[in-house]
């Protein structure tokens, strides 16, 4: 039996669209289709239908062929993974050995699908210790399994990049060099090469405004030093004390109630929002850990949540007026899941809600019916 003579046609000319088409061609072809430009069996046409955050598919036949289509490039990339998926491909993990790639000799003339996802955003985080390697692998299998967005923690993700190639609690292997800045470029590229919604940051605002790099939970006896003698009264205080919490800068809080501190993260947030057009969500997150927010008399009228909704008010308006697009994510997390009581953010078009509760197990369900109203979790 002959097999089936593809021919694959892009309408749209975009970066994610063309990587769809060539995708398609690979794989097509590993599974023993003739992929030819004349004289074919059937044509598949790969078109953007539109342009919109939200991501669907749509599959029908046409004439002798197919065409593939989404309502964003990314989402044509989606749909190329799902008709592949209709002829018997599979992802099971990353990597090459996470493939399952059928033989195929013709393609069904009777795929028909319209789809369109639960959740608007589908994002993975950089966690743990990884490898270049690692993160690229996990790139390629998220976008064949339908994710939207990456998110590299941090500035560059140093401090996981770190965790692997130093290899500190593995005998067996030596300390590597490595380059967290073109490690995180070769990272976005993959990123944006599928389309895909680029996610950074995270915590380390609340250190980049008193100049001290937040890129991990490293302890440092003497980063107080570094600390602009006019700036230690941003620090939260606690205990009667404003210093860093426990000498971990990433998760010592700030005093919130002071609306030089206010500013001061917001102008850092629209700055980096200005020299990074390529990001399209950044993360705004208080310092991590617990029991380390500040307890002056300012601080202590009001609820953190709602100095957080203070500054995330604050923050649109900056960046509203600098005309910048960029989304805002901000975490509801230890503290923040009290919400507030008086603030209320009023642009919500700019904000997406990262929910963290890292209080709860996960083997109970988010909607106990038990729960209460008075719950932190509501």
């Amino acid at each position: 039996m002959n097999n089936s003579k593809v021919k694959i046609t892009a309408k749209t000319k975009n970066p994610a669209v063309i990587f769809a088409g060539r995708e398609l061609k690979r794989y097509l072809k590993l599974a023993g289709i003739q992929i030819v430009r004349k004289d074919c069996d059937i044509e598949l046409i790969l078109e953007c239908s539109e342009s919109s955050e939200n991501d669907r598919i749509l599959i029908k036949p046409f004439q002798n062929g197919y065409l593939i289509s989404g309502s964003n490039p990314r989402s044509v990339l989606f749909a190329v993974y799902r008709f592949l998926h209709e002829l018997g491909f599979r992802w099971i993990r990353s990597g090459k050995r996470g493939e399952i790639i059928p033989i195929v000799s013709k393609i069904r003339k009777d795929i028909s699908i319209e789809e369109k996802p639960s959740y608007k955003y589908r994002t993975i985080c950089i966690e743990g210790a990884c490898s270049l390697k690692h993160i690229l692998d996990i790139i390629d299998w998220a976008a064949k399994n339908y994710m939207n967005g990456y998110f590299i923690q941090f500035e560059n993700g140093t401090y996981f990049l770190k965790r692997w190639y130093r290899h500190q609690d593995n005998p067996y292997m030596k300390p590597e060099k490595f380059d967290a800045v073109k490690v995180c470029k070769k990272i976005e590229d993959e990123v944006k090469k599928r389309g895909m919604r680029l996610e950074k940051i995270g915590h380390g605002w609340t250190c980049k405004v008193l100049g001290i790099e937040g890129e991990g939970w490293d302890s440092e006896k003497d980063t107080i030093e570094k600390v602009p003698p006019e700036k230690i009264g941003w620090l939260a205080m606690i205990d009667g004390k404003r210093q860093l919490f426990r000498n971990v800068p990433l998760n010592t809080n700030l005093c919130y109630s002071n609306p030089a501190v206010r500013s001061a993260i917001a102008d850092a947030i629209v700055d980096y929002a200005e020299r990074h057009p390529e990001v399209d969500a950044i993360h705004f997150w208080l310092a991590d850990g617990s029991n380390n927010n500040c307890e002056c008399a300012d601080c202590m009228k009001e609820r953190v949540s709602d100095l957080y909704v203070k500054i995330l008010n604050e923050l649109d308006e900056k960046l509203t007026e600098k005309k910048l697009k960029t989304k805002i994510v901000f975490l509801i997390y230890v503290d923040l899941l009290w919400p507030p009581e008086k603030e209320r953010i009023k642009n919500q078009d700019r904000f997406i809600l990262m929910f963290a509760p890292i209080t709860r197990d996960y083997l109970t369900h988010l909607q106990k019916p038990e729960l209460k109203k008075e719950s932190h979790l509501m």
